[in-house]
């Protein structure tokens, strides 16, 4: 089991990192992975957003909302989605 969450995120650096998250989809130099790994995300609103191949290894993504968020090849191992809402999410093989 992955170590419990240490990082914790503002609403700014959030969105910072979800806009370099989809330069990086793109394929442009200035993007960057997006990488929420044993972060507490605790309430958080992603919906609607792309968050394709984000890294979420034993986060903390109770009562986060994921509807209609695209998440295809996110890792989510060991992470706690309890309450998440993943209505109409898009988990393309």
């Amino acid at each position: 089991m992955p170590p419990a969450a240490t990082a914790a995120f503002t609403n700014e650096q959030i969105v910072q990192a979800l806009a370099q998250h989809a330069r990086w989809l793109r394929d442009d130099a200035a993007g960057k992975q997006a990488d929420f790994a044993r972060s507490d995300l605790t309430g958080r609103n992603f919906s609607g957003v792309n968050l394709s191949k984000a890294r979420m290894v034993g986060a903390i993504c109770v009562k986060v909302n994921f509807e209609k968020s695209l998440l295809s090849g996110v890792d989510f191992f060991g992470a706690d989605l309890s309450g998440a809402n993943l209505g109409s999410a898009y988990w393309p093989p």
